[in-house]
């Protein structure tokens, strides 16, 4: 479609015989910019003219975009506003506000004037027919547009016919198929053409000469949907008046130090849908007029230091951006500061935040827009040094909240668009520090609240989108509701506000509520309430998965008991009607404040099929650890489930109960289990109620030893018909309080045996002790050496002697030990 909008805007800027004539430059380019041409009044082609042939879908769409004779100025009006939907995707017409490049203006005015003594006998013109093969097809749409399809041929036979026609075409607009290269030089010389554009989708070079000898001189060319890897810039050194250039949608990679440096007029740079990564740091140094440079749907990202060079355009005045890979947080070394910039664009990249003082360079800035990307929080005095700002646009972001610094230095500020973020409230932050604020765009978001001062410093604000939010119609929305019957904002643009709660007013529009039907009593408050809980555990779901949508269902679930062990960890008992939910997570709140989450883990449930019936069944969720959680205290626990995986959809019951007194002995459990099993006569059937009773019995305190033998046969019952079938969680449990049960008994035997021990070492020790002092004290009646040898002559030799004493020594201390 490329090359047919520059076909289109040539037209508009270059055709003579217009009386007044809008364009917005090559493919769309550089915003509306009003040309008057002092040239008579152009007249409609006659009925014997050629008639358009349909070329291309292209060519086809290239009629809308073109700007013919204008008859009021509520027409241009219109275009302005197309023109700021199709680029901020805003409806309000801000672009008036902004000065649009009054020197372009003036150039192409001067331009078109001077061509209009070219063209003879506009009175009555005609479309010049130029079809003499059957192999090309040519037709006007428009007075003074020739659009022509072909084959390699083509070019030379419509230079031909323009050359022989009496009626001149400021515009040609040529298709060609299977065209690799334009090979031929002067092909069009002695045509008058001021917009000339060839595309044929497989063009790979130009020769250098290609456009050499074209009379009046071509002040716009376009060679868009073509395969150029780089710049033709031999080519245009013929070409030293053009204006505007259009090489979108070709193969481009890279913009080198010389591409441009024969057009020094050159206003209007289309380089769109490339595979640009990196920009030479001399490359726009040529180019001191350049007004409108289209950069979008590139690779700039990969090498952001490069877009540096964009600095050099000192009459730069809008500067697009879009779908460049961008990533990360803006800082301000990120983007050229061009200081006389009033345009930027900066949509579909990956920016995540903007850090303070990242715009301060752009001091003359008025319409910024960065949509579809990935921010998430506005930093303080992120848009300082903007004070010329006057459009802002934030949708289709990550936005949750908006603090009171984060749109200072906004002043001039006219219109913010916050479509589709996750802003949660509507407060004064956002509204107050704009003080020319005239349209406020909201549509899309999760606000359920509007602050009651929200708008009473909105003096200027008569526009306000509401559309897609779960507004809570109650008592908080009272003020706001007042506010709204005697401001200036227009019905219409709120007719989109829609309520979501309370029950009896959902889906009812706000406007159409009276302000009597808002009230916080009986059950409104409540669902307020829990409709605050689920929007928190929403955000949260969000952080952890990237889904946020949660349907209550309390009325189907309900939480039947709690037990809470010296551990800190708590068992909670749920009843369902249906066993087709998997259970994800647990929050638990404070039961006054729906907003604070005191524990939250992720959780799974096990069934008690011994505790079902024939409807309901029952599942226990074990939270370990929580130790934030204190007992005899009121707390909400919410219950996160999914009965499909392949929906973004939650299931959510949340149920307020007191958290028992961990459990710390079991005396007085014997005899609730007495009556348990003594009442009914069949355990299994014992209610999930009776479980608090048994809690409570474990955590009383001792009250005797009567009854101490019958209460233990009930004991030993209990846990003989729980170890028959160990398998299932809820026997398994109480099987494991049992067993902790006997732990201090254990403690006491391990107590004897270390004791036993330690009083057997030192016996052992005080008795070695007395032998060897018996040793040394009767060591003088030992026999001397020269007795010991007459004695034991009979015996052997004086080793035998010493080794017999050595037993002697031995079999004493043995015998003291």
């Amino acid at each position: 479609m490329g090359y047919t909008r520059v076909a289109c805007h040539l037209l508009a800027t270059l055709a003579v015989g217009a009386a007044e004539l809008t364009t917005a430059g090559i493919a769309g380019g550089g915003g509306p910019t009003p040309v008057s041409v002092n040239t008579p009044l152009q007249q409609q082609p006659t009925e014997d003219a050629a008639p358009l042939v349909s070329s291309s879908d292209s060519s086809s769409n290239s009629s809308s975009s073109i700007s013919g004779s204008v008859s009021s100025s509520a027409d241009t009006n219109q275009r302005i506003q197309a023109a700021a939907r199709d680029a901020f995707g805003v409806s309000w017409s801000a672009l008036k506000y902004v000065n649009k490049g009054e020197l372009g203006k003036k150039r192409y005015e001067k331009k078109a004037s001077s061509g209009a003594s070219s063209v003879v006998d506009l009175g009555d013109w005609q479309c010049p027919n130029v079809s003499q093969s059957s192999n090309l097809e040519c037709g006007c749409d428009m007075p003074h547009t020739l659009r022509c399809r072909g084959d390699l041929h083509g070019l030379e036979l419509i230079a031909e016919g323009l050359r022989a026609s009496r009626y001149a075409v400021s515009l040609l607009d040529c298709t060609l198929k299977n065209v690799s290269v334009i090979s031929d030089a002067n092909i069009f010389e002695n045509v008058s053409l001021q917009g000339l554009v060839i595309s044929s989708g497989e063009i790979k070079r130009v020769h250098r000469m290609a456009f050499a000898g074209i009379k009046g001189g071509l002040q716009a060319l376009g060679l868009p949907n073509n395969a150029l890897v780089g710049v033709p810039m031999q080519s245009f050194v013929t070409l030293p008046q053009l204006d505007r250039l259009d090489l979108s949608n070709n193969r481009i990679k890279a913009i080198q130090n010389t591409d441009f440096i024969s057009l020094p007029k050159l206003s209007y740079l289309e380089l769109s849908e490339n595979q640009i990564s990196y920009l030479a740091p001399k490359s726009f140094i040529p180019l001191k007029n350049l007004i409108h440079l289209k950069l979008n749907g590139n690779r700039l990202g990969e090498s952001p230091e490069s877009m540096k060079a964009i600095e050099s355009s000192l009459s730069l005045r809008e500067l697009d951006l879009r779908s460049n890979t961008i990533r990360g947080p803006l800082k301000n070394t990120t983007l050229p500061m061009v200081k006389g910039l009033e345009i930027l664009n900066l949509d579909k990249n990956s920016i995540t935040s903007i850090q303070n003082g990242a715009l301060e360079g752009l001091a003359y800035l008025q319409m910024l827009s960065l949509r579809h990307n990935q921010i998430d929080v506005l930093q303080d005095h992120a848009f300082s040094g903007l004070a010329s700002l006057q459009v802002l646009d934030l949708g289709h972001n990550g936005i949750v909240a908006i603090s009171g610094s984060s749109l200072k230095h906004l002043p001039r500020l006219i219109v913010l668009d916050l479509t589709h973020n996750f802003l949660r409230a509507l407060t004064s932050d956002i509204v107050s520090p704009l003080p020319s604020l005239k349209e406020l765009r909201l549509d899309g978001n999760d606000i359920t609240i509007i602050a009651q001062n929200a708008l009473f410093n909105a003096t200027e604000l008569h526009s306000l989108s509401l559309e897609n939010n779960p507004l809570a119609c109650d008592c908080s929305m009272k003020p706001f509701a007042e506010w709204l019957s005697t401001s200036r904002i227009a019905s219409q643009d709120v007719l989109g506000a829609v309520c979501a709660t309370p029950p009896h007013l959902e889906g009812a529009s706000l406007l159409q509520i009276t302000t009597d039907s808002m009230n916080c009593n009986g059950s409104g408050g409540k669902d307020r309430t829990a409709e605050s809980t689920f929007r928190t555990i929403e955000v949260m779901l969000k952080l952890k998965n990237n889904m946020s949508y949660v349907r209550d269902i309390s009325g189907d679930v309900q939480l039947k008991g709690i037990n809470f062990t010296d551990e800190s960890d708590v068992f909670l008992y749920w009843r369902m009607q249906t066993d087709d939910y998997s259970c994800r997570f647990v929050y638990v709140f404070h039961d006054d404040d729906p907003e604070n989450i005191l524990y939250n883990s992720e959780v799974s449930c096990n069934q008690m099929p011994e505790l079902a019936n024939a409807t309901d069944y029952v599942f226990v969720t074990k939270l370990i650890g929580a130790y934030d959680l204190q007992s005899e205290l009121s707390y909400k626990f919410c219950l996160i489930m999914k009965e499909d995986i392949s929906k973004d959809e939650y299931l959510g019951a949340c149920q307020i109960a007191i958290l028992p007194v961990p459990n710390q002995n079991r005396t007085k459990s014997k005899s609730i289990k007495k009556e348990l099993y003594s009442g009914s006569g069949k355990p299994g059937e014992t209610d999930i109620s009776d479980l608090n009773r048994i809690a409570e019995a474990d955590r009383a305190d001792n009250e005797g030893d009567a009854g101490e033998d019958q209460s233990a046969y009930y004991d030993e019952m209990l846990m003989s018909r729980m170890a028959d079938d160990p398998d299932t969680p809820f026997n398994r449990m109480r099987l494991e309080e049992a067993a902790a049960a006997k732990l201090p008994s254990v403690g006491v035997s391990r107590m004897v045996l270390e004791g036993l021990g330690a009083v057997i070492i030192v016996t052992s020790l005080m008795a070695f002790i007395w032998g060897f002092i018996r040793l040394k004290s009767g060591r003088s009646n030992i026999p001397s050496m020269s007795t010991c040898y007459t004695v034991d002559e009979r015996r052997g030799t004086v080793g035998h002697e010493v080794e017999s004493r050595s037993r002697y020594f031995k079999l004493q201390a043995t015998t003291s030990l």
